[in-house]
């Protein structure tokens, strides 16, 4: 390899043009002359693709979510901020329950009523497979409770973080913010009041100028309790009546149940005398029988001893004997009763 240093710098290949050669340089300068044209993109073919994702996709933001709300106007503020936050966020707010992806249910637990729809609702969102976030006063006041399990539940202090819970519950994950909110150890009257908002009706203005007592409803979920509590006894009370009632139905059961064993038991034993006393009967009747058969033998055996002697004797017996017999077959022909003894006449 040659020891000599290179001091000659070289241009970029394409700068390198003979100056002799003016066709190169002229098309060199040329470009200068030369405009851009910018591409134009199908922007409307674009946007629709955006617009239409595919309908079992988890990337949060892009699902559509129906709100529905029940109760005061406070809970209808709560339910107006939520949509608001969803909707800058980038979800779609829908008004067909059916095509939304998700359930946003805001409860109310003041009338029963409200409270009833809010199951019947969640009822209905399970039966359709949609996802289902929860919020309002029920959760926040019965947070045990059965029907609630399972589901994500944000309370009513936590409504600024209603984009995370239905993030998580898009991705198929459980979530409950029921916690009093803080700053730097000391308690909060609730989520601000400059979050987005999308107005149910855009010439009504709901603001919040308070939040109940100690920053949350209290006044609201204490009467709810008691009535619950109320609820609770009645349904109790019902319970011990109707035990009550079956106890009763067991026993009036039971009552007839013996009666009818004792009258079986009676018509048994006296099924059983019946039969005893015919069997009597019929056994006095044999021993009857075996005793004049008895009697006959030991006087046909007198008779044969007295006809050796007489033969006049021998006949009255015969007479009397036979006349014994007919009486008792007349009285065995009528049931025990013996017949009065006759004396036959004879004509003249």
């Amino acid at each position: 390899m040659p020891s000599a240093s290179c001091d000659t710098l070289l241009d970029d290949i394409e700068d390198i043009v003979s100056q002799q050669d003016s066709k190169p340089q002229d098309r060199h300068f040329s470009r200068k002359h030369i405009v851009p044209k910018a591409r134009r993109r199908n922007t409307q073919k674009c946007l629709q693709e955006e617009d239409s994702p595919p309908s079992d996709s988890t990337i949060p933001g892009i699902q559509k979510i129906w709100i529905r709300t029940w109760g005061c106007s406070h809970n209808n503020s709560d339910g107006e901020y939520m949509a608001g936050q969803l909707a800058a966020y980038g979800y779609k707010i829908t008004e067909n329950a059916s095509d939304a992806d998700l359930w946003l249910l805001n409860s109310c637990t003041v009338k029963n009523p409200a409270e009833d729809h809010f199951r019947n609702s969640i009822k209905r969102a399970q039966e359709e497979n949609k996802k289902i976030v929860l919020a309002g006063c029920v959760p926040q006041a019965q947070p045990r409770q059965d029907y609630l399990q399972g589901l994500s539940v944000i309370g009513v202090q936590q409504i600024d973080r209603v984009v995370e819970v239905v993030e998580e519950t898009i991705k198929g994950h459980s979530v409950r913010l029921l916690g009093q909110k803080k700053d730097n150890g000391k308690r909060l009257g609730g989520a601000p009041l400059d979050l987005p908002k999308i107005r149910k009706n855009p010439l009504i203005e709901i603001i919040s100028i308070n939040t109940g007592k100690k920053s949350w409803l209290l006044f609201f979920l204490y009467g709810e309790r008691e009535r619950e509590r109320e609820r609770e006894r009645e349904r109790e009370r019902q319970r011990k009546e109707e035990e009550e009632e079956e106890e009763e139905e067991e026993e009036e059961e039971e009552e007839e149940e013996e009666e009818e064993e004792e009258e079986e038991e009676e018509e048994e034993e006296e099924e059983e005398e019946e039969e005893e006393e015919e069997e009597e009967e019929e056994e006095e009747e044999e021993e009857e029988e075996e005793e004049e058969e008895e009697e006959e033998e030991e006087e046909e055996e007198e008779r044969g001893g007295g006809g050796r002697g007489g033969g006049g004797e021998g006949e009255k017996k015969e007479e009397e004997e036979e006349g014994g017999r007919k009486r008792r077959r007349g009285r065995r022909g009528r049931g025990g009763e013996e017949r009065p003894n006759t004396i036959a006449i004879p004509k003249i």
